[in-house]
C-alpha cells in the first residue's frame, strides 16, 4: 500500500512536500538538481537574483573599462571584448532554461529587486525563461525614522501588487522576521 504525499503549492501539484529552498551549492548547480530530484525533491527554488549586484557589476565594469581608454590608442585593442563579460541576468535566465529542460520538478527563480522598474522587469525575464513561479525575495531596511510600520507594509503591498499585474507566475513572497505584527500583515 502507498501513501500518497502529493500536495500543492503555489497552485502546483507536487507529488510530495519536500522542497529545496534557494541554496547556490544546491540549486544553483544542475547536477545537484538532479540528484536533489532523485533523491525525492519535488520542487526546488533557485538562488536569488539580485538587481542590485548587476546594477554594481555593470557600473564597475564601465568605470573600469572606460578608465584612462583614451590614454594611448593602442590601449584599447588590449581591452577585452565586450561580449566575453557577463554583467546582466543572462546566465541565471540560462540556469532556470537548463533546469527546466534538466529535471521534471517545478523550478521556482527568485528574485531581489532594488527599484519598481527592476522588479517587474526582472520578473519578466524570468517568466519569459520558463520558471514555473517566482519567490520575491522582499528585503526593505528602512532608513527614515518617520517612515511607519503601516508605511513599510503599504511597500512590500504595493511592490507585490505591481508584479503581480506584470507576469502571470504564480508568486510567494520571502519576507524577512522584522515585522512588528506579521500576523496583522499578512492579513
Amino acid at each position: 500500500m502507498s501513501v500518497d504525499l502529493s500536495t500543492y503549492y503555489l497552485g502546483m501539484k507536487l507529488k510530495n512536500p519536500l522542497g529545496v529552498a534557494a541554496c547556490p551549492p544546491l540549486t544553483g548547480n544542475l547536477d545537484m538538481l538532479q540528484r536533489l530530484e532523485e533523491a525525492g525533491a519535488s520542487v526546488a527554488v533557485l538562488p536569488s537574483l539580485f538587481e542590485e549586484q548587476i546594477e554594481h557589476d555593470e557600473l564597475e565594469f564601465n568605470r573600469l573599462f572606460e578608465y584612462q581608454s583614451e590614454s594611448f590608442a593602442e590601449a584599447l585593442t588590449h581591452f577585452p571584448e565586450l561580449q566575453n563579460y557577463n554583467t546582466g541576468p543572462r546566465d541565471y535566465l540560462r540556469h532556470i532554461e537548463a533546469a527546466k529542460q534538466t529535471v521534471g520538478m517545478p523550478i521556482i527563480g527568485s528574485l531581489n529587486g532594488a527599484s519598481t522598474g527592476g522588479w517587474i522587469r526582472y520578473a519578466r525575464m524570468i517568466e519569459e525563461a520558463g520558471a514555473d513561479a517566482l519567490e520575491l525575495n522582499i528585503y526593505f531596511v528602512p532608513t527614515d525614522a518617520d517612515m511607519t510600520s503601516a508605511e513599510v507594509e503599504r511597500r512590500y503591498v504595493d511592490l507585490v501588487g505591481e508584479v503581480r499585474q506584470s507576469v502571470a507566475l504564480p508568486l510567494a513572497v520571502k519576507i524577512g522576521p522584522n515585522f512588528t505584527s506579521l500576523p496583522n500583515f499578512a492579513q
